[in-house]
C-alpha cells in the first residue's frame, strides 16, 4: 500500500500545556480531535472529483480516490499536535495539487452510451482500442482538496473546544 501524505499540519501552540491538563480534559481534547478528523475526511471525500452534480468520468473512473482518504494524528510530549491527511492512491497528489497534462493514449478507455468514461475489461485476443486524453488542456488546475479539508479540521476542532472546554484554538490554518 502506498501512503502518499499530501497534507500535514502541526501546531506547538495548540496544546502547549498538554501535560498540565487533567486526564479528563486530555480525553475530551482527543474526542474533539477525532471528531474534527471525521469532518476533515468528509470534506476530502466531498471535494474529490466528481463533485456533487458533476458527471462520473470527468476526472475519475473508479471512485477509489474518494474512498481512500485517511487521517492520523499524534500528540507529542511537548503538546505539539500533528495532523496528517493522506491518500493511498498514487495520483492523489496530482489531483489535489494540479499537474501538467500530456496528450496520451489510454488503452481500454471509452465513452459509454450515457456519456461516461468507462474501462473495458479486455478478452484474450480482442483488438486493442482506447482513447487519446489530454487534448483539451495542457494543465489540470489543482482541486485543493487537502487544504479545504485541513481548514475544516481546524473549524470543527476550534468549535468543539470552545463548546466542550471553553477554550479557543489559538492558531488558524490559512485557506
Amino acid at each position: 500500500m502506498l501512503n502518499t501524505e499530501v497534507q500535514s499540519w502541526s501546531s506547538n501552540k495548540l496544546l502547549g500545556s498538554w501535560k498540565s491538563f487533567s486526564p479528563s480534559i486530555q480525553a475530551e481534547i482527543e474526542r474533539n480531535i477525532q471528531a474534527a478528523c471525521q469532518a476533515m475526511l468528509e470534506t476530502a471525500r466531498e471535494e474529490t472529483p466528481p463533485k456533487q452534480g458533476e458527471v462520473r468520468g470527468r476526472n475519475m473512473v473508479t471512485g477509489k480516490m474518494a474512498e481512500s482518504w485517511q487521517c492520523s494524528y499524534t500528540i507529542e510530549e511537548d503538546g505539539t499536535l500533528n495532523v496528517s491527511l493522506y491518500n493511498e492512491m498514487p495520483y492523489a497528489k496530482f489531483v489535489d495539487q494540479g499537474h501538467n497534462v500530456k496528450k496520451h493514449f489510454v488503452p481500454w478507455l471509452y465513452v459509454d452510451d450515457m456519456g461516461y468514461m468507462s474501462r473495458h475489461i479486455p478478452i484474450a485476443g480482442e483488438k486493442l482500442f482506447g482513447l487519446v486524453v489530454g487534448t483539451k488542456t495542457s494543465y489540470k488546475e489543482p482541486e485543493n482538496i487537502t487544504q479545504k479539508a485541513m481548514v475544516r479540521f481546524y473549524e470543527v476542532f476550534d468549535a468543539l473546544c470552545a463548546e466542550t472546554l471553553n477554550i479557543s484554538v489559538p492558531e488558524k490554518i490559512d485557506p
